[in-house]
């Protein structure tokens, strides 16, 4: 029955790979060719069969035209923590206007009439 509440697990690397080859709607063939390595390899690598080494992650994020991270999973995805930076830009701009706002109250008017 927990298991029904228990957090999903973050995708690992072959997953990510896949999703990021087919989100750019390239075939494992033609993603082989990009990064200098073979179509078995990337059949291998998203078929979770083979672990990736540091040569792999590179030429893969080079290929993709993206962070490594975001193919080992240490980067979020950008549009989301765009949202999220857009979200606190708009929250600290009405904060800053409620400042001012309190900052011309009362006190400026008491002053502005000694």
């Amino acid at each position: 029955m927990n298991e029904r509440f228990q957090a999903p697990q973050p995708l690992g690397f072959a997953p990510r790979l896949r999703i990021l080859r087919e989100q750019r709607r390239i075939t494992p063939e033609a993603l082989a060719k990009l990064a200098g390595l073979s179509e078995a390899d990337i059949v291998l690598l998203e078929a979770d069969r083979i672990s990736p080494t540091l040569h792999h992650v590179q030429q893969l994020a080079q290929a993709l035209q993206c962070p490594a991270g975001l193919l080992i999973g240490h980067l979020a995805d950008y549009d989301e923590v765009a949202d999220r930076i857009m979200n606190a830009s708009k929250q600290l701009g009405h904060i800053a206007i409620a400042l001012r706002a309190i900052r011309s109250g009362p006190l400026d008017r008491v002053d502005s009439n000694p």
